[in-house]
């Protein structure tokens, strides 16, 4: 009834209407406000917190409300109906609580200015062109009990490089990531996202099959001119094949090999420098972690001496 109404900035209900109400923001719901109808869709808000009483964002509820960057949902909500915030171009904060059971047919379309989204436990079914030309849309969490991903659901999500798709999914539609070029599949051996992947010609990258997993390296102190072995800690899955690099932060004072082996180099002055070293393991799969600790050097007492006698700017 009030589709694209752009100069819209209040609606008011009259008290005695039996059927609809509004607030002091001059939205419109029904009568006992546990539906938010219609956001006035020219009110320069820039953010707005849905009421408590609410359980339903309805049909277009927000669509097109391009001054809004931020909006709160509260734990009442348990459905978000059709198109409800699409077009809200300026949207970049939005929390979908896990009261949420269902999100409606592009519920999210072009809201170009979303970089990431976790769609909740509670919903089983990611819609239609829920999320269509989210240009922005750098990261989607999708939880295990998702049982499908409908037609057109991230078309041209062109910034979404990665997507991990649990095993539950049993379909996923036509387009849902076409246009998504850079976009890598994380998927299980065989499941509906790896069939998907390959059909499409989508990059993907096996969950649990030769996979990194996590590295860790811990600080340490190390003797003026003097080495020491960096150990990571690697955990990945039995016969992974993975490549181990390092980098140092400041390698005139502190170097590292291939082979995580530091060395303490030659400094002028009193300070013996100190450095950053970065751990970085890649398996077979193109899949990345990385750890950092900090390598501090302390001179001996006789490097000391040796310093303040050289009065410390002498290359030692």
């Amino acid at each position: 009834a009030f589709y694209n109404c752009s100069s819209l900035t209040s609606i008011t209900v009259d008290s005695d209407n039996k059927n609809y109400g509004s607030d002091s923001n001059g939205v419109l719901y029904n009568k006992d406000k546990t539906e938010l109808i219609q956001y006035p869709i020219g009110n320069k808000r820039t953010s707005f917190s849905i009421p408590s009483s609410v359980l339903i964002i309805g049909n277009y509820a927000f669509s097109f409300c391009s001054k809004l960057t931020s909006i709160d949902i509260p734990d009442s909500v348990t459905c978000i109906e059709n198109s409800a915030f699409s077009g809200c171009n300026k949207l970049t904060n939005i929390r979908i609580p896990n009261s949420v059971m269902s999100i409606g047919v592009a519920a999210f379309e072009f809201c170009g200015s979303l970089t990431s989204i976790k769609i909740p436990d509670s919903v089983t079914s990611i819609s239609d062109y829920v999320f269509f030309e989210c240009s922005n849309l750098k990261s989607i969490e999708i939880p295990d009990g998702i049982t499908s991903i409908g037609e057109g659901a991230f078309f041209l999500c062109n910034s979404l490089t990665s997507v991990e798709i649990p095993d539950s999914v049993m379909s996923i539609g036509e387009w849902a990531f076409d246009y998504c070029d850079s976009l890598i599949i994380k998927c299980y051996e065989n499941s509906c996202a790896h069939q998907y992947a390959i059909r499409n010609g989508i990059s993907f990258r096996l969950i649990g099959i030769g996979e990194v997993k996590s590295v860790s390296i811990s600080d340490m102190t190390l003797g003026y001119k003097s080495t020491a072995i960096i150990t990571p800690k690697i955990t990945a899955d039995q016969g992974a094949d993975f490549k181990v690099t390092f980098t140092s932060s400041n390698p005139s004072a502190i170097s590292v090999d291939d082979n995580g082996r530091v060395t303490s180099n030659k400094t002028f002055g009193f300070t013996p420098g100190s450095a950053v070293i970065t751990v970085t393991v890649t398996d077979s799969n193109g899949n990345t972690v990385s750890d950092s600790c900090t390598v501090s050097v302390q001179f001996t007492p006789i490097q000391w001496i040796i310093k303040i006698v050289l009065f410390g700017w002498i290359w030692y």
